[in-house]
């Protein structure tokens, strides 16, 4: 009977611990850097942030690349080799 009891026991706490530690990933995943979008009634626009891209040219026989904000139409950096 003890045994009985010792394995509802290892049983039930078993259960309770995959509960919790379920909670505390979820919780986890919730509490990320990433901005998160609301989107209301009102505004329906929703912000998917800058399209950022590499652009490529040739210089002298040498290939180069520089990162271009799309969402700006501005250049980021300075052109550096491929």
């Amino acid at each position: 009977m003890k045994t009985l009891n010792k394995f509802i026991f290892l049983f039930l706490l078993s259960f309770i611990s995959i509960g919790v530690f379920s909670g505390s990933i979820v919780s986890a995943q919730n509490t990320s850097s990433e901005p998160s979008i609301a989107v209301s009634e009102e505004d329906s626009s929703v912000y998917s942030g800058d399209v950022i891209v590499w652009k490529y040219k040739t210089m002298n026989g040498k290939l180069y690349k520089r990162k271009y904000n799309k969402t700006t139409k501005k250049w980021i950096g300075n052109w550096i080799p491929a």
